[in-house]
């Protein structure tokens, strides 16, 4: 088994760096779905448990976050694994993961 090393782009931590309101954030995960050029991750102040979810788009150099405070690091990474339209395999077939509302009732 051999266990790569993640390199965080040093143009996403320029650009996480002007994002932060403080000098405790700590970026937790970051992780490349679905084989793209698509970086999917947490940052946030873990003392005061508010996180964001960023998607980096390399070939772009382009940043996008939630922009609000999740409580949970897991949640806020789901959340944009979601919004990166990350698929996953089922077996037999691909599913884009989403949200989908559902009646009331």
């Amino acid at each position: 088994m051999e266990i790569q090393k993640q390199s965080i782009p040093l143009k996403l931590m320029k650009a996480l760096e002007r994002l932060t309101y403080n000098s405790d954030a700590t970026l937790y995960y970051a992780v490349h779905p679905d084989y793209r050029d698509v970086l999917v991750g947490v940052f946030g102040d873990g003392a005061n448990a508010t996180y964001e979810w960023f998607i980096w788009d390399e070939q772009h150099k382009a940043l996008r976050t939630s922009d609000c405070g999740y409580g949970c690091i897991g949640i806020a990474l789901c959340c944009g694994l979601v919004e990166a339209g990350a698929t996953r395999s089922a077996g037999d077939h691909d599913e884009i993961l989403t949200w989908k509302k559902a009646p009331r009732g």
